[in-house]
C-alpha cells in the first residue's frame, strides 16, 4: 500500500514539474503513526532537487488527528500545499 502511495506521489510530482515555474514546492501528507520516513532525506526528492533546482518542503504528519486538523485548516483558509 505504501509503495503504491509513493508511486502515485512520484507520478503527481512528475506531472506537475513541467508546468510549474516555481523554485519551491510544498508537500503535505499523512504517513502513518508507525512511519519512520523522513521525506526531506528521501533520495527521489534530493535527486529531483539537484536535477531541477526546485526545492521541496514537507509538512509530514504521523498523527491522524493532527493530519485531520491540518487538512481542515488548509481547506478553511484556502492555503493549500502544492502537492
Amino acid at each position: 500500500m505504501r509503495n503504491r502511495a509513493l508511486g502515485m506521489l512520484i507520478a503527481m510530482v512528475l506531472c506537475v514539474l513541467p508546468v510549474i515555474s516555481a523554485t519551491a514546492l510544498t508537500m503535505a501528507g499523512f504517513d502513518g503513526e508507525s512511519s519512520n520516513h523522513n521525506w526531506s532525506e528521501n533520495e527521489f526528492f534530493t535527486r529531483m532537487e539537484a536535477r531541477t533546482g526546485i526545492t521541496f518542503t514537507f509538512d509530514e504528519y504521523t498523527s491522524r488527528d493532527q493530519w485531520q486538523t491540518a487538512k481542515n485548516t488548509m481547506f478553511s483558509t484556502g492555503e493549500l500545499p502544492d502537492v
